[in-house]
C-alpha cells in the first residue's frame, strides 16, 4: 500500500528549509496505490475527501466473508486540510518550538473489492 498525498515541493526560494518548501495542493485527489509485497502494482483508488497524513499506522488485507472479495484496511493519522504536518517536525521546531504541533486523528479507510487483475493484459 502506498499513498499519494496532495503536495509538491516549491523550490522557487532555495533559501527556505526543505520542510518549508512543501506546499499543499487542495485540488489534487488523494490516491491509494495497492502493491503486492514484491512491489508489483495492483490498483489505484482515489479518495474524494482532502486530508494530509503523517503516519501510516497499520494496513492489512482480508477476504470479506460476505462477498469473497479482498478488502484492504488502512489506518492513518490524518490532519485537517491545509495542515502540512511535516513542517512541525523539523529540527529547528523541535529544539525551539515556534509553531504548535497539530493534533492528528486516527482514521480507518476501507478499500473494498480490491482488483487483482493482471495489469499487463490491461495495457497499463
Amino acid at each position: 500500500m502506498a499513498n499519494g498525498q496532495p503536495v509538491h515541493m516549491d523550490v522557487s526560494d532555495i533559501t527556505k528549509p526543505v520542510m518549508e518548501m512543501i506546499e499543499y495542493e487542495p485540488d489534487t485527489p488523494i490516491q491509494f496505490f495497492i502493491l503486492e509485497l514484491t512491489g508489483k502494482y495492483i490498483a489505484t483508488y482515489a479518495h474524494k475527501d482532502d486530508f494530509m497524513f503523517f503516519n501510516s499506522v497499520n494496513a492489512y488485507d482480508y477476504v470479506d466473508s460476505g462477498t469473497g472479495g479482498v478488502n484492504v484496511h488502512v489506518d492513518l493519522c490524518i490532519y485537517e486540510v491545509n495542515v502540512v504536518p511535516y513542517r512541525a517536525y523539523n529540527l529547528s521546531n523541535v529544539v525551539d518550538q515556534t509553531r504548535p504541533y497539530q493534533d492528528g486523528t486516527l482514521t480507518r479507510y476501507e478499500i473494498a473489492g480490491v482488483v487483482t487483475a493482471d495489469i499487463i493484459k490491461l495495457g497499463v
